[in-house]
């Protein structure tokens, strides 16, 4: 049986980690590959909130000045008023605390916000939960999409940071 060709635009090599680049670039080229724009609502809601997931622990990481590779970045576990204080450093123009609200809040505060609606859906997946992100996805998508727009602020902060250290 032939080996299958590895596509290094995808694959990991080795045990690498990554720069917060690299792992901002990675949902986005995840989201490509996926065609996330055409799929169910439902369904991209999944992929988008998973996105905004990695893009919060990137931006928290960075304002906090954490390490982006090795095991630390998994430990980076923002709550939503880290959330809120990464938002701020990086410029809140494009967004509205009540996006990053419905999209990160607990289910306490929220029962509808992407958080809890992700949290339902993967630890207690029936059709009801599935209901609900159907109803609540269009919306929430849209919120979601905003929140991505902090990649700009955030490529820019990176290329300012590795510019100020290459002049010391």
């Amino acid at each position: 049986m032939p080996t299958a060709k590895i596509d290094y635009a995808v694959e990991r090599q080795g045990n690498v980690g990554g720069t917060y680049r690299r792992r901002l670039d990675d949902a986005f080229k995840a989201l490509d590959r996926l065609k996330v724009e055409k799929l169910p609502p439902a369904v991209a809601f999944i992929f988008y909130f998973l996105a905004c997931e990695k893009i919060a622990k990137v931006m928290v990481g960075i304002r906090q000045r954490k390490p982006s590779q090795g095991p630390r970045f998994d430990k980076i576990n923002p709550r939503c008023s880290d959330i809120f204080k990464a938002a701020e450093f990086f410029g809140t123009a494009h967004i509205s605390d009540d996006d990053i609200n419905a999209i990160f809040v607990g289910d306490k505060i929220n029962r509808f916000s992407a958080y809890a609606l992700r949290n339902r859906l993967f630890h207690d997946f029936g059709p009801w939960h599935v209901k609900e992100a159907q109803e609540h996805a269009p919306k929430l998508i849209e919120a979601m999409q905003r929140f991505l727009k902090f990649r700009g602020p955030i490529i820019r902060r990176l290329e300012a940071e590795a510019h100020d250290t290459t002049r010391h």
